[in-house]
């Protein structure tokens, strides 16, 4: 912050995506218990299998009410 007079100046800084970074390793590092910034990246893979397969059945259901083969209204 700069002193012009009675009034306060403040610099405007552009956004450094490494000094971000950095900040955040450290608050998740220096933390204690849970840390609060986690990346969003880090998913189980038997998370990604289910929904894989969730979206497998979901087309395959849907293929087969297409053609005909098989009907849920007609219960």
């Amino acid at each position: 912050m700069l002193k012009y007079g009675r009034r306060i100046m403040r610099e405007e800084m552009s956004k450094n995506e490494d000094l971000i970074r950095v900040r955040q390793e450290l608050l998740v590092k220096t933390s204690t218990g849970t840390p609060v910034n986690t990346q969003r990246r880090c998913v189980s893979e038997g998370s990604i299998i289910l929904w894989h397969l969730c979206a497998l059945i979901a087309l395959c259901s849907w293929l087969l009410r297409l053609l005909n083969v098989f009907d849920i209204t007609a219960v």
